[in-house]
C-alpha cells in the first residue's frame, strides 16, 4: 500500500512538472534527471533519441546470464562551517573547479519542440553540448555534426536554446562566447530555411525579457547580436523596435537597442549602419555622433594657433589626465598626492558630468584591466617557477637562483595584491557614494522591486538568476509595446533615476561576479567596511549577490 501511494504521488507530481516544463524555480541537476528518468520508466523506457543497436542481439541479451550490483554506499556529508564567507568561498571554489555542464534556458514554448519526451530533450541536449565541447575551434564541423544528428524529429527550438543557454550561462560560459558566434553563423548558412526564424525568435523573446536579465547576460546578447548581424549585412525589422524611443533615457530596452548600434558602427561604420536603420528612422537619435580623422594640427596652414588651441577639448583632457597620471605612476601614494595638488584642474576640464564620465572611461577600465593582467602574469610566472624549484634540486646553484626569482616574484604579487585590496574597496566605497545620492532612503527601498513603480519581477540583482524564459504569446511574432521590460503581461514604468540605479546596481553585481576570484582573498576586509551604516542595502546585496554568497545581510 506504501509504494502504491508513493508511486501515485511520485506520479503526479511527474505531471505538475511536465504541464508546467520548468518553472522559474530553479531544480537541481539530479533532481530534474530523476524526475525524468521516472517519466521514461512510466513510458516503458521508449526513447526516440537513442540508437537501437542492441534490438539485433536482443535473443542473446535474454538468455544471457545476469548479474547483480554490488551494494553501493555513499560517505557521511561532512560537517559544513558556520561562518556565511567561509561558505561562499567554498562555493566559488568547487564551482571553479567543477563548473556547471547546463543551465537550461527555456524560451520557447513547449510545442514548439514537438512534445518530446523530457528524456529526449535531455538526450538530445547533450547530444548537443557533446559536439560543441568535442569540436570546439572547428566550428564548420561543429555546424555539421549539429545539423546531422540521427534522430526522427526536427530540433532547431532545442538547438537554439542549447546553445544560448551556454552563451548565456554565469559566472562564465565553458568556451569562449566568439565560438557560439560563429557556430550560430554557421547554423544559419547551414539551414537557411528555418534556423535564422528560431534565432530572430529568441532574440525577440530575449528582447522582450531583457529587464530581468542578469546585467553582464545583457553585455554578452549585445556584443552576440551586433556581431551576429554584421555577418549578415546588418539586416534587421529595427521598426519593430522603435518604440524604445519612448522609453526613458535608462531603460533596459532603449539602452539594448543604442549598444547594439554603437557595436555594430566598431565593427563597420557610421553610414553603413544608419542606412541599415531607415525603416526605423526615429532610431537614428541612438546613434553615437559621426567620428572621423583627428589631424593633430588642423588648424590650417598660415596660422599663429598654439598647440593648445588646435587641440579639442576632449584631446586636451586626454593630455592632462596622461600627464598627471604618468608623474603619479612611481606608486599609490604618488599618483594621490598628485590628484589632490592637481584636482582644480581636472574640475575645470570637466565641468559636467558627460565630460567626467568620458575622463573616467579612459582611467578606470585601464587601471582595472591592467591590475587584473599584472596579477595574472604574476601567477603564471610563480606557477611555473614553482614548477622549476621542483626540478632544481638537481642543480644547487640553479635552485637558488630561481628561489631568489621566485621570492622577488611572491614579493611583487604581495604588492599587487595589496594595491587590489586598495583598488577593490575604493572601487566599491565610489560605487556606493555615487550610488547614495540617487537611491531612496533605505527605509523606501529594501530592494529592487521597491524601485519600480509596479510589482512587477525583480531583476536577477536581487535573487538567483531564473532558469527559464517562457515566451509571453505562443507564435512568437513581434510585439511592439512599451514595456521598460514587460513580463507575462504586467507592465510598469520605471522613471529615468530609477533605471539608472537599477542598471548601475547590475553592472556592480557582474563587476563582483567577474572578479571573484580576485575579491575573495580580501573578503574579511569586504565584508568589515562595505556592511556599514552609510552603505545602502541595495549596495551590499548587489555586492554580496555578485559574490554569490548572503554575507553582509
Amino acid at each position: 500500500m506504501y509504494r502504491m501511494r508513493a508511486y501515485h504521488l511520485l506520479k503526479t507530481r511527474t505531471i505538475n512538472y511536465l504541464k508546467k516544463r520548468y518553472s522559474l524555480v530553479d531544480i537541481d541537476f539530479l533532481e530534474d534527471l530523476w524526475v525524468r528518468i521516472q517519466d521514461l520508466s512510466s513510458h516503458g523506457w521508449k526513447l526516440n533519441s537513442v540508437p537501437k543497436p542492441h534490438l539485433s542481439f536482443e535473443a542473446q541479451l535474454i538468455d544471457g546470464k545476469s548479474h547483480d550490483f554490488a551494494p553501493v554506499s555513499c560517505p557521511a556529508q561532512p560537517a559544513l562551517p558556520s561562518a556565511q564567507s567561509v561558505i561562499g568561498k567554498q562555493k566559488h571554489d568547487a564551482e571553479l573547479k567543477y563548473p556547471q555542464r547546463i543551465r537550461r534556458l527555456n524560451i520557447f514554448p513547449a510545442n514548439k519542440t514537438e512534445d518530446l519526451q523530457p528524456m529526449d530533450r535531455f538526450v538530445m541536449e547533450e547530444y548537443l553540448l557533446d559536439v560543441l565541447f568535442h569540436l570546439n575551434g572547428c566550428r564548420k564541423e561543429c555546424a555539421f555534426y549539429m545539423v546531422g544528428l540521427s534522430v526522427p524529429f526536427r530540433y532547431e527550438y532545442i538547438m537554439a536554446e542549447a546553445i544560448f543557454s551556454q552563451l548565456l550561462l554565469l559566472p562564465n560560459p565553458p568556451l569562449k562566447p566568439i565560438y557560439y558566434t560563429l557556430v550560430i553563423i554557421d547554423l544559419c548558412k547551414a539551414l537557411p530555411r528555418a534556423f535564422p526564424a528560431v534565432v530572430a525568435g529568441a532574440v525577440r523573446v530575449l528582447f522582450e525579457k531583457i529587464a530581468i536579465m542578469d546585467m553582464e547576460c545583457r553585455t554578452r546578447l549585445i556584443l552576440w547580436f551586433a556581431h551576429h548581424l554584421s555577418n549578415f549585412q546588418f539586416i534587421w525589422p529595427w521598426d519593430e523596435w522603435a518604440c524604445v524611443m519612448d522609453l526613458p533615457k535608462w531603460a533596459p530596452q532603449r539602452l539594448f537597442v543604442q549598444e547594439v548600434l554603437d557595436r555594430e558602427i566598431r565593427l563597420s561604420y557610421w553610414e553603413k549602419v544608419k542606412q541599415s536603420i531607415d525603416i526605423a528612422p526615429a532610431l537614428e537619435a541612438l546613434l553615437p555622433p559621426k567620428g572621423g580623422p583627428n589631424f593633430k594640427y588642423d588648424g590650417g596652414e598660415g596660422t599663429d594657433q598654439s598647440d593648445e588651441q588646435r587641440l579639442s577639448p576632449n584631446s586636451r583632457r586626454c593630455v592632462v589626465a596622461q600627464t598627471l597620471l604618468d608623474i603619479g605612476s612611481k606608486s599609490f601614494t604618488h599618483l594621490i598626492t598628485i590628484l589632490e595638488r592637481y584636482g582644480q584642474v581636472f574640475v575645470k576640464l570637466c565641468s559636467n558630468e558627460e565630460k567626467q564620465v568620458m575622463l573616467i572611461d579612459e582611467i578606470l577600465g585601464n587601471a582595472i584591466s591592467k591590475t587584473f593582467n599584472r596579477i595574472a602574469d604574476l601567477r603564471k610566472e610563480i606557477t611555473s617557477l614553482k614548477s622549476g624549484i621542483i626540478l632544481a634540486e638537481e642543480s644547487a646553484v640553479k635552485a637558488q637562483a630561481e628561489l631568489e626569482t621566485a621570492e622577488s616574484k611572491l614579493a611583487l604579487l604581495r604588492q599587487a595584491l595589496n594595491e587590489n585590496e586598495v583598488l577593490f574597496l575604493n572601487l566599491y566605497g565610489n560605487f556606493s557614494s555615487v550610488l547614495k545620492d540617487k537611491l531612496p532612503e533605505p527605509s523606501k527601498a529594501q530592494t529592487l522591486r521597491d524601485l519600480k513603480s509596479n510589482h512587477a519581477d525583480e531583476m536577477a540583482v536581487d535573487a538567483e538568476e531564473p532558469s527559464s524564459m517562457e515566451m509571453d504569446d505562443q507564435d512568437g511574432g513581434p510585439k511592439k509595446r512599451l514595456s521598460n521590460g514587460e513580463t507575462n503581461g504586467a507592465t510598469y514604468n520605471v522613471g529615468e533615476n530609477e533605471q539608472w540605479c537599477l542598471s548601475t546596481l547590475g553592472h556592480l553585481k557582474a563587476f563582483s561576479r567577474q572578479c571573484a576570484s580576485e575579491i575573495w582573498p580580501h573578503v574579511e576586509r569586504l565584508d568589515a567596511e562595505v556592511p556599514t551604516e552609510d552603505v545602502h542595502p541595495l549596495v551590499r546585496k548587489a555586492v554580496y549577490s555578485g559574490l554569490r554568497t548572503s554575507g553582509g545581510y
